[in-house]
């Protein structure tokens, strides 16, 4: 018997105020309000009708009083109480989903959700015939039945799928949210809790109360949540959707509609004006289509989401949905007193591609559509439109490089090279690409090019190199028998004086040895800087570092580079290695070649070995080093610790 109803009439209170909110201030404004509104009426007549019993119960049993049909006025609020608390529990969970924007299969997410709410519906209706759930007599009060455990595991089945569901699906959301997601249905769980333990306080109303207040001060009522101007779910829930419909390899259509010269237009026009603009273009985008969601991924620009089972019928209503929009923004908005403001628009329609499961395309499209442009045959752009310019491929590029420490996208590998001496594996080539899910894979040439174009060059070097000395240091490569690891170097690096001091410098940070790393240069590095890069190779080669010159006998490489720059080794050219053995002059210029490099005194290696014939010819020849692809493809440093191992123990190494 419930002797304390301050928490009842705490939580009561608490309803009214948020009601007051909710209804005469009219501030929840996002698409999944309707959720949380129903959340909040089952809410209020949760409390409303608990303090209701409270304070009826209080009134007979410490007063001695007497009210006609107790019992029966108990039960029938005890039962309200019932439906709206598991109601509260169904809607919180209904409603956490919603915001998380996640479609995946809506009849059976129906099923979860709806399905327990019945049975547990089902099983209150039941309690005046075979009083299922609780028992209320006229001397001792309320007392639990068997069943009432069932709308306990029910109520639990409900946090475990909001947790799962966040688990699985909440990764694009900004982590405070992410957290105050997983949190909020603990607190109505607490308050369940106590209640079970301490019945007397009658404290679940308040807690629950308590977890909606905090759902609309957290999700529904920020600005950084939502637009401010339009109301509308902001770019984390387009991502966030996005990304679930890919990971599914669902077809999706995105159109995206933005207002041109925005800061222009709240110069001429004010900001207000600017503002009503974008509300009244929010608010025709709304109402477009019913299976059509508009997010707001940036002042004055929209996106509408559409995303069906259908490929075809996924790009007709798209295209639809352009005609209308096009159709709209012929027509001026009437904003202004002069009625002089024409909305200036793009419409885009981006087909997808199967393979991309992440939302991290998508952002990158948003950011370089402004770059693209639209025929004046085309309504619309694919996003096979966007690849084909190379400008936008470069500054896809340079984002990735701007973004590596927080989304890695090179990919390091390791090429190993045979040395005839010693018939081990003993040095590897360094082998760099990027891959990005828009353009496939990127070789190091080209991100360094445009690393050197962007003034990105630096930065990117320095996180090559920490990658590669920390991929030497764990995965053990010296413990394996690797003496050399060979890394392309950029002109630019070059260039820079004292750059010796902060190579040994980070090497020393990873406890790698300068002399392990040999620095390959580019075959144009030679011929254009040849005299600039002398003095500061010599410093870098003086901290103990080495330097291989690539391609030996290609474009503009030449002897005397030799004679300035302090080159240890060379590769030789795949056109020569490729022909020797079917062309005699071929022949000839290798044996030749090979008596001019042993001249210097430099280590030669033969690249894009693939035969057994290859190989042999260029032991033959006297080259120290084999590279190629018939002893192994560049391998992951995992797999490359697993093929030194391997060899060691099939030949003893």
């Amino acid at each position: 018997m419930v002797n304390n109803y301050w928490f009842e009439v705490a939580a009561f209170i608490l309803e009214l105020v948020l009601g007051y909110m909710l209804i005469f201030r009219n501030t929840v404004t996002l698409p999944y309000s309707k959720i949380f509104k129903s959340l909040y009426i089952c809410s209020f007549f949760s409390s409303l009708t608990a303090l209701s019993q409270v304070l009826i119960e209080y009134y007979v049993f410490y007063n001695n009083k007497d009210i006609g049909n107790f019992t029966l006025i108990l039960n029938i609020l005890s039962m309200v109480f019932f439906y709206a608390h598991i109601l509260c529990c169904a809607f919180f969970a209904l409603y956490e989903y919603s915001v998380l924007n996640i479609k995946i299969n809506d009849t059976l997410t129906k099923f979860l959700l709806y399905s327990p709410a019945a049975v547990a519906i089902f099983t209150i209706t039941l309690n005046p015939f075979a009083q299922t759930v609780f028992y209320i007599s006229p001397v001792s009060g309320y007392h639990r039945r068997l069943l009432l455990y069932l709308l306990y595991v029910i109520a639990f089945y409900y946090l475990a799928f909001i947790t799962i569901t966040i688990r699985m699906y909440g990764q694009n959301i900004r982590n405070d949210k992410r957290i105050a997601f997983t949190i909020l249905p603990y607190i109505p769980v607490l308050g369940t809790i106590i209640q079970f333990f301490l019945p007397q306080l009658a404290i679940e109303s308040f807690f629950m109360t308590i977890a909606v207040l905090i759902t609309y001060i957290t999700i529904e009522s920020p600005s950084d949540y939502i637009d401010f101007v339009t109301g509308l779910q902001n770019k984390d829930a387009l991502f966030t959707n996005f990304s679930v419909a890919m990971s599914m390899r669902k077809p999706i259509a995105i159109i995206t509609v933005n207002i041109e010269m925005i800061d222009a237009l709240d110069k001429e026009l004010g900001i207000d004006c600017t503002n009503a603009l974008i509300l009244d273009v929010s608010i025709f985008l709304s109402r477009l289509l019913k299976h059509a969601n508009v997010y707001s991924y940036g002042r004055g620009k929209f996106a509408i989401y559409i995303s069906l089972d259908n490929s075809w019928a996924n790009i007709h209503m798209a295209e639809i949905l352009a005609d209308k929009i096009e159709e709209r923004f012929k027509a001026p908005f009437d904003i202004t007193d002069t009625n002089r403001m024409l909305l200036l628009k793009r419409v885009f329609i981006y087909n997808c591609p199967k393979d991309i499961s992440n939302s991290n395309m998508l952002n990158e499209i948003l950011q370089l559509e402004s770059t693209a442009t639209v025929s004046n045959k085309q309504k619309y752009l694919t996003i096979d439109d966007i690849d084909i310019n190379v400008t936008d491929k470069e500054r896809l590029i340079s984002s990735k490089i701007l973004n590596l420490y927080e989304k890695p996208s090179i990919e390091l590998k390791f090429l190993p090279e045979y040395n005839v001496s010693s018939s081990s594996f003993d040095s590897v080539k360094a082998e760099l690409t990027m891959n990005t899910a828009e353009i496939g894979y990127v070789n190091s040439h080209t991100f360094i090019s445009v690393a050197e174009k962007y003034g990105l060059i630096i930065s990117l070097y320095n996180y090559i190199l920490e990658m590669l000395f920390k991929t030497i240091r764990d995965s053990d490569l010296i413990i394996l028998g690797i003496r050399s690891v060979e890394i392309v170097i950029p002109i630019s690096i070059l260039l820079k004086k004292n750059e010796g001091e902060k190579l040994v410098n980070l090497a020393a940070q990873y406890d790698i040895p300068p002399k392990l790393i040999c620095f390959e240069l580019a075959k144009n590095t030679i011929a254009d800087y040849e005299g600039v890069i002398a003095e500061n190779m010599k410093a870098i080669h003086n901290s103990g570092f080495r330097f291989t010159l690539e391609n030996y006998g290609n474009g503009y490489t030449n002897a005397s580079a030799f004679l300035e720059m302090p080159i240890t080794s060379v590769s030789i050219d795949k056109v020569l290695t490729g022909n020797a053995l079917e062309s005699e002059l071929a022949d000839n210029l290798m044996n030749c070649t090979l008596e001019l490099l042993k001249e210097f005194g430099m280590i030669v290696k033969a690249k894009h070995i693939e035969t057994e014939n290859a190989k042999n010819y260029a032991i033959q020849l006297g080259c120290d080093y084999l590279q190629g692809y018939y002893f192994s493809k560049p391998l992951l440093a995992n797999d490359l610790a697993k093929f030194l191992k391997k060899e060691v123990n099939t030949n003893g190494i």
